[in-house]
């Protein structure tokens, strides 16, 4: 069982916690609506790896001040209680807004604080430098590149994020998109060519690149959920690290995919063929009867060893 729990109102408790891949997306102002449906004895959902409480595109303009309150708020009930199941990030607005400079004026006035801060539109070093000062191991900046500026400067700014121990970096499809002129379409030889150059900077710099949100929502009589698993099986087969969400009900299939039982097994297999054959540096798979080297064998025991730790 993937991470599921229940709650109940003494307290929260955690059922097999091993969620480790999906961000979701929870509206600031929707954030007390959040808590307080975990809080339903009876109800048992897969715990995301971390939940996001949104300042930025979820929120109507006229609604930002509202939804700072509203959060700081919700956030000083709940989160304590909840930081043993989930970690927590709130993602600020971006540099190009005038309601950024208000979002770090109310993280300075916040005092301690529970979560991370999701970075949106990072365009250069620059913009995590003027929120570097809510950076720290337990509670980290999370850096989104999704526009072409970033993409231009992607080198600097994962040179950057690494040097002030930044360990994840998201991708932003919608707005890349946008400057793009293109349709949000990971098939497009365009898009991918963007997603493969920003994954493989995220691979040279030790970071793990996260996709971006899936719009792939549940619907009656629809197969939206495979749907869904394909664009996840895209994104771990790609290198991605994890993937965001939308809607809880997408969590279970990022945590599923992302998991990978049957690539789990497959790496098992190459370990235990190789078992005691140490001086060895190659054998034939007992599956497939094809040539298996070394670095097969250090590949499986890092996957092995990232999925089970």
């Amino acid at each position: 069982m993937l991470g599921s729990f229940s709650c109940i109102k003494q307290g929260w408790i955690s059922i097999d916690m091993t969620s480790r891949y999906s961000y979701l997306f929870v509206p600031a102002t929707r954030a007390e609506r959040f808590f307080e449906k975990l809080r339903q004895p009876s109800n048992e959902l897969i715990v995301p790896f971390a939940v996001i409480f949104d300042l930025e595109d979820s929120i109507p303009d006229s609604r930002k001040s509202e939804a700072r309150e509203l959060l700081s708020r919700v956030i000083r009930e709940y989160v304590d209680g909840a930081r043993p199941l989930f970690r927590c990030f709130v993602r600020i607005n971006d540099f190009s807004t005038p309601y950024c400079a208000e979002d770090i004026e109310w993280l300075r006035a916040f005092g301690d604080r529970p979560f991370g801060i999701k970075l949106p539109k990072c365009r250069n070093p620059d913009d995590i430098k003027a929120v570097e000062e809510f950076h720290s191991a337990a509670f980290p900046v999370f850096p989104t590149i999704e526009t072409l500026d970033g993409y231009k400067n992607r080198d600097q700014i994962m040179a950057y994020a690494k040097k002030i121990g930044v360990e994840r970096i998201g991708f932003g499809a919608g707005d890349m998109a946008l400057e793009l002129g293109v349709e949000r379409n990971y098939s497009l030889p365009l898009f991918r060519h963007l997603i493969f150059e920003l994954i493989l900077t995220a691979k040279l710099y030790g970071l793990d690149m996260i996709d971006s949100t899936s719009r792939v929502l549940p619907k009656k009589d629809q197969d939206w959920e495979s749907r869904l698993a394909e664009e996840v099986a895209f994104s771990f087969e790609n290198g991605f690290a994890g993937k965001k969400s939308v809607h809880p009900a997408q969590v279970p299939i990022i945590e599923r995919h992302f998991r990978s039982d049957d690539a789990e097994t497959n790496f098992q297999q190459i370990v235990n063929d190789f078992a005691g054959e140490d001086s060895i540096r190659a054998v034939r798979s007992s599956v497939t009867g094809d040539y298996i080297g070394n670095p097969s064998l250090k590949g499986a025991k890092k996957f092995l060893l990232e999925h089970n730790s």
